[in-house]
């Protein structure tokens, strides 16, 4: 058992590794910076390790294969600009434990509700981009709505308030 929850995730991070465009970008950005190749191939595969947990878990569940839950979660982050959203949650000023929570149940809600609309989009038999354009288009308009809600809320300079109501929108949309 042990061995092939090993494997699972050793195969959901090999695929979200291959699946991670921006991967490359960022190791261009920070070798230009001066930080040696193998540091900067470290950091920017540290998004991808990160997500390869919730990949192998979406994937055992829908019993999807790896590689495509891996492009369909990446799209799905892409689609709502989730990337943005977490690279702005240390830049969040918490004042005290409450706060702390707040935050920490925020991002449980969002990663959450990420989980779910991946497991969503898989299931209509198609990966990636259009696994998220076939999901979206019969709740067009719901979508649209969230969707734009959740960009506004990642280019305005992320609160803990704005964080909780983006954690809300995702999660009322994923429980459709």
């Amino acid at each position: 058992m042990l061995e092939e929850l090993l494997r699972r995730f050793s195969d959901a991070y090999a695929a979200a590794k291959a699946a991670e465009s921006a991967r490359d970008a960022r190791i261009a950005d920070l070798s230009k910076a001066g930080v040696p190749e193998t540091l900067a191939r470290r950091v920017a595969n540290l998004p991808v390790l990160k997500a390869a947990p919730d990949i192998a878990l979406v994937a055992d569940r829908a019993g999807k294969p790896v590689g495509e839950v891996t492009a369909t979660y990446f799209a799905t982050e892409a689609f709502f600009q989730l990337d943005s959203v977490a690279s702005a949650v240390p830049n969040i000023v918490v004042s005290d434990y409450f706060d702390r929570l707040a935050l920490d149940r925020a991002l449980d809600s969002i990663g959450d509700a990420e989980r779910r609309l991946t497991a969503a989009m898989v299931a209509n038999g198609h990966a990636g981009a259009d696994a998220v354009e076939e999901w979206v288009r019969p709740r067009q308009a719901e979508v649209e709505r969230i969707r734009s809600a959740i960009h506004q809320i990642a280019g305005s300079g992320l609160t803990l308030s704005k964080l909780s109501v983006a954690a809300s929108l995702l999660g009322d949309l994923a429980r459709q």
